[in-house]
């Protein structure tokens, strides 16, 4: 899966700057990750040497000390915060990181580089590519800049941690007498910032010897990459007469940079964001970027839900950034330790859990041609601590999960994918527009919040061109498309074909072809304001309480009012309220209205979700509603206040692999698929109305092989058990089964090669009778009652069989 790694380190473990020192660290650190770096095309270092002003004020001599990121705290705090009045916290108040942090010269930072170079190559496989880079952060955070909060505070626009306090990458630069490595007569008046970092950066990196650099925190992005405002949406109200001009800024930054640095390898940070929140906010044209700039890496996974647990931000953001991208490699970044803050995540946000590991790790696209692809480069965000430390417990319990997911990744598109129209999101011009890509990429979010499992996504232009077949164990999730695009051709021959496929958002700018699918008709009045639903709608059991049956409908986050009726023949699955259609299915088809439970509130990065124990939650409605399509996942909770699991399930080696965040232990889940109940490996659960009923910890990440239908009860398990037996190589044991039809997934080298005895003993050579047949990948058995007993063969077969290998009771003969 990973072909290249990267390791984020600050300079804080070098305290002692001689070079046989600086060697000696970088040879420890290359060896407590040497597990991680063998067998790689490249191994890279990246150095958080400072924020980046080191590159700015560069003037060519080696002697010249800099700021670098010794402090623990925001190293340019702002004269006021309004959560701190008495200036006490780290970020008001920041402390260096040991009592004499040592003087960083660019001569020393040279030596830095070329050790942990020599370090890196001595630790990976012969041939392996080594690479450091640099990085360059627009905040305030990492350390004091004269740069940027001094000589030139012109170029600083952004608010997130105070008064102008982020760095705008297409701003101007004022005249400047002091004299730099690539302006040796100083700086002339409007100089285009991209493009004096351009040239300092040539300059600096090749001195230095960097091969590639990191722009962090929405370098080239956006100036508020934090921020859910930006220059075309306000909070309240999207402005596309700004488009235009925002939309070139933003490009201008990326073709004046690239002028001065034609060859230079580039990675980004980034926004916490979408590619259509980042266009409809930010005006930040992704798509025009991919295409432009072909070399350039797409931002990685945000880790910003380490801090504020929005994993559906993350997991979302993420494939909606890497539904196209312009390299053959996408990035994974894992938060492990933060060298500035004070926290070390494995421990004091995951909590030793891994659950921002397996979510993400389990997240593929699929291209035009059906091939699965995930993330081909691992960073992680960073090897050492806020005191310098490299704590090898910090390294050694993660990197377990980290190749256990990496050995586990998807192969095969996933039980949810999403259709992201990239184009569509990323290039309109008309606040319509706007709002659509807002409006459905923040659902989803919500949606993956309330415990929807999406696992992949697929550009809707891909889509078109894609072999329908592959999805046939999937369900499609899609925006309603505009009337004539492309892929509304293709979602409907799919539907049609027998592909479940569900459409989301309002059918106002629909086809008819569409809307007489559904027996919609569109009102030109629309329905907002609070919407009372009616009692049968589905909602997750509480054990104290009612589900709330209320949702208010606000035009911002709901994409427009409601305007849909439905006018179609009686019995069709249909939910109403008060008159409003807000889901209809059509045989494989459903559509739902998709309305986003939120709100704008002054000073709030993010849409604030309504209060969950007086308001319905549209992204839940969601993850209910595609029980009619087969997919059921309820979230039994104490109270409806309880925020329920996120779950993502994918496909790998023909199985079905779990990976679970439980905010709240208390939660118990509810599961069915259309081939029944999963049979997670390793657990015993009481089926409930024929579904499986787990009570996850924390973090958890299961594999499932087994399905059980035909029972609405009773207590069943699935576990793996020694075999005994030089012939096979794994054995599963299914119990407690009544009567039942039970899929199997074996393991890809032995679909059509299996044992199976049911109501067996050791040596298993004996079986009572079973009806067994394969489909494809799976072998399904009826009316099983008692005990199975599966066993995969110890090599791959010479010649795969058509059925599987049972016993019949007595003398041990096959059937």
């Amino acid at each position: 899966m990973f072909r290249h790694i990267t390791l984020e380190l600050s300079l804080k473990p070098f305290r002692n700057t001689g070079a046989d020192s600086v060697f000696e660290t970088a040879t420890a650190l290359a060896r407590q990750w040497q597990p991680l770096l063998r067998g790689r095309e490249s191994v890279s270092v990246m150095l958080w040497t400072a924020d980046g002003s080191e590159i700015l004020d560069y003037r060519g001599n080696a002697d010249d000390p800099f700021s670098w990121c010794c402090m623990i705290g925001s190293a340019n705090p702002p004269e006021h915060l309004a959560f701190d009045p008495r200036g006490i916290s780290l970020h008001a108040c920041p402390v260096y990181y040991t009592d004499h942090p040592p003087v960083m010269t660019y001569g020393i930072l040279k030596e830095i580089v070329s050790a942990l170079r020599r370090a890196l190559q001595a630790a990976a496989d012969p041939g392996t590519r080594v690479e450091i880079g640099e990085t360059f952060d627009i905040g305030p955070e990492f350390a004091i800049s004269d740069f940027k909060y001094k000589r030139h505070p012109e170029i600083c626009r952004g608010m997130a941690m105070g008064a102008r306090c982020f760095i705008d990458s297409s701003s101007v630069l004022h005249a400047d007498d002091t004299p730099y490595a690539a302006w040796p007569d100083g700086i002339p008046e409007g100089t285009p910032f991209p493009v004096f970092f351009g040239k300092q950066c040539r300059v600096f990196l090749r001195d230095m010897g960097f091969d590639y650099i990191w722009l962090s925190n929405g370098v080239g992005f956006s100036a508020t990459p934090w921020d859910n405002h930006g220059d075309i949406f306000d909070g309240e109200r999207f402005h596309p007469e700004s488009l235009a001009a925002v939309r070139e800024r933003v490009l201008s930054f990326w073709q004046l940079f690239r002028a001065e640095c034609p060859d230079l390898f580039i990675k980004t940070r980034g926004t916490n964001f979408s590619a259509g929140i980042d266009y409809a906010t930010d005006g930040v044209p992704l798509a025009q970027l991919y295409r432009e700039q072909p070399g350039m890496l797409p931002p990685p996974n945000s880790p910003w839900a380490a801090l504020d647990g929005n994993f559906g931000l993350e997991l979302m953001g993420h494939l909606s950034r890497n539904a196209r991208h312009p390299a053959e490699r996408w990035q994974f970044r894992y938060y492990i330790h933060d060298p500035w803050w004070m926290n070390s995540p494995w421990y004091d946000r995951y909590e030793g859990q891994p659950h921002d590991i397996y979510l993400p790790m389990a997240l593929s696209r699929t291209d035009h041609t059906g091939k699965t692809e995930t993330p081909t480069d691992l960073q992680l965000l960073s090897v050492d601590n806020s005191f310098g430390d490299l704590p090898d417990s910090c390294a050694r319990e993660p990197l377990v999960h980290l190749l256990t997911a990496e050995r586990h990744a998807p192969d095969a598109p996933p039980p949810l994918v999403w259709v992201y129209p990239f184009e569509e999101f990323c290039c309109g011009g008309s606040e319509e527009e706007l709002r659509r890509a807002f409006c459905h990429d923040w659902f989803m979010a919500q949606a993956i919040n309330s415990g929807l499992p999406l696992g992949g996504v697929i550009d809707a232009d891909d889509f078109v061109r894609c072999p329908r077949e592959i999805f046939r164990e999937s369900i499609l999730l899609a925006p309603v498309p505009p009337a004539g695009a492309p892929y509304e051709e293709a979602l409907l021959a799919a539907a049609d074909a027998g592909i479940r496929v569900c459409l989301l958002g309002p059918l106002g700018r629909a086809s008819d072809r569409i809307r007489r699918r559904f027996g919609i008709t569109c009102s030109a009045k629309e329905r907002t304001g609070l919407l009372i639903l009616p009692d049968h709608c589905p909602a997750d059991p509480v054990r104290s309480g009612e589900p709330p049956h209320r949702l208010m409908i606000r035009p911002l986050f709901c994409d427009g009012g409601l305007c849909e009726k439905y006018s179609g023949p009686d019995g069709t699955p249909c939910l109403t309220a008060e008159g409003m259609a807000l889901s209809v299915q059509h045989g494989n088809l459903l559509w739902y209205r998709a309305p986003l439970g939120a709100e704008s509130v002054p000073g709030e990065k993010y849409p604030v979700p309504d209060p969950a124990d007086r308001f319905c939650n549209g992204g839940e409605l969601l993850r209910l509603l595609l029980s009619h399509l087969g997919l059921t996942v309820l979230m039994e909770k104490p109270s409806p206040a309880v925020l329920p699991n996120t779950l993502t399930v994918h496909r790998s080696d023909n199985a079905w692999f779990f990976s679970v965040y439980a905010p709240s232990t208390t939660v118990e889940c509810r599961l069915r698929f259309p081939q029944g109940a999963p049979l997670l490996i390793g657990y015993e659960t009481c089926l409930t109305d024929g579904m499986s009923c787990y009570r996850f910890p924390r973090a958890e990440h299961r594999e499932c092989r087994v399905f059980v239908d035909g029972m609405q009860s009773g207590l069943v398990g699935c576990r793996e058990r020694t075999c005994e037996s030089a012939v096979y190589r794994r054995r599963l044991e299914i119990t407690g089964l009544t009567d039942a039809t039970v899929t199997l997934y074996p393991e890809t080298y032995c679909i059509g090669q299996l044992d199976v005895t049911l109501n067996s003993h050791y040596p298993f050579d004996t079986s009572d009778p079973l009806d067994a047949h394969w489909e494809d990948n799976r072998l399904i058995l009826r009316h099983v009652t008692g005990t199975l007993s599966v066993r995969m063969p110890r090599t791959k077969p010479g010649r795969r069989k058509t059925g599987a290998v049972v016993y019949s009771r007595g003398k041990g003969k096959k059937t």
